[in-house]
């Protein structure tokens, strides 16, 4: 389906592979079922802010939180506009209950348009892309 949102992340990745992600300021990244599919939408939130490290190859970047209990993924999914589940996990319980936590090992471009990562659902199936653009 489509994705919408999630505007307001700030990520800052500095040259030494030190960083910081703020999550305050997010928008809900809403992931809607196909066109044609049911009118079921699942909305995702993350919260936190704090410090990073990252390390980059040709296909991946991988960002590691320097406390993981800091973040919180919520995802709400909505049924013909109302909501009918929801979950919020910190990324440890995330990691601790075998999923991966968000922004881990993630596949990304980079290129003219900004840097795009494409993340877990947290709780949920699939991925969606988050774009980050430079300023």
């Amino acid at each position: 389906g489509d994705t919408s949102g999630g505007n307001g992340v700030r990520l800052v990745l500095e040259a030494d592979g030190t960083g910081t992600v703020d999550f305050g300021g997010m928008q809900p990244a809403i992931l809607a079922a196909p066109e044609g599919g049911p009118p079921v939408q699942t909305h995702v939130l993350f919260e936190g802010s704090g410090a990073v490290t990252w390390r980059a190859d040709d296909a991946t970047v991988t960002i590691t939180y320097a406390d993981l209990g800091a973040f919180r993924a919520t995802s709400r999914v909505v049924f013909d506009g109302a909501p009918v589940s929801e979950q919020s996990k910190s990324f440890a319980e995330i990691l601790s209950g075998g999923g991966a936590p968000p922004l881990s090992s993630a596949p990304y471009t980079c290129g003219d348009e900004g840097f795009r990562l494409v993340m877990p659902v947290p709780g949920g199936t699939g991925t969606f892309e988050l774009p980050f653009t430079g300023g």
